[in-house]
């Protein structure tokens, strides 16, 4: 049997977006328990297998503390800097009513552009989780001050660049997705007026 044949080609990244945002937010704090008091370099030493199972376990976890904070962002920032959020969700209500016979392109290129922007916008999240964790490296010394603030100076200047470029992503879906439904009417999957809901 083929395992790879089993996980379906856009789960990978999908997770990746979950892992990757979930070490960043955990690296600051983690570094804090590394040397003493708490001596995690240690118990890790000590202990390899039940420290690498802690470990992504942490990592898994504060993923998914990202990826929700993630849906708030979304909802409250992200889809704030649409020019019209209320048509827009409208559309997003329309669009999940669609059940493609024969999936289009687009389709599949609106699951590739949703998987970045996910990631986009958990790295946001995550980039914005580690500046507590940077303030108290150089509060209990494990930092210099002066690496504390080019840190943080770079962990801004990272949270601004990705929050646009999660709402150009942003903007790009509701496209996408004013595309499909536009093809949904033409194809008759959908009726040309939406539902009175």
């Amino acid at each position: 049997m083929d395992l790879t044949s089993t996980v379906r080609s856009d789960a990978l990244p999908a997770v990746g977006s979950m892992l990757v945002p979930g070490a960043l937010a955990a690296a600051p704090y983690v570094a804090l328990a590394w040397g003493p008091p708490h001596n995690l370099k240690l118990f890790i030493d000590a202990n390899q297998g039940i420290s690498t199972a802690a470990a992504a376990l942490l990592v898994v976890s504060v993923g998914l503390v990202v990826e929700s904070f993630g849906s708030y962002a979304e909802y409250f920032a992200v889809d704030r800097c649409h020019r019209d959020q209320k048509a827009m969700l409208a559309e997003w209500k329309r669009y999940l009513q669609i059940a493609w016979e024969t999936e289009p392109i687009g389709q599949h290129y609106l699951r590739k552009v949703l998987t970045i922007f996910k990631f986009e916008l958990n790295l946001c999240v995550a980039a914005v989780l580690t500046l507590p964790g940077s303030i108290a490296l150089a509060y209990y010394a494990v930092l210099p001050s002066h690496a504390m603030w080019a840190i943080l100076v770079g962990t801004l200047v990272l949270v601004g660049v990705l929050f646009k470029v999660a709402v150009d992503s942003s903007i790009l879906l509701a496209n996408l997705r004013h595309e499909l439904v536009a093809q949904a009417i033409r194809v008759k999957l959908l009726a040309s007026e939406p539902d009175a809901a």
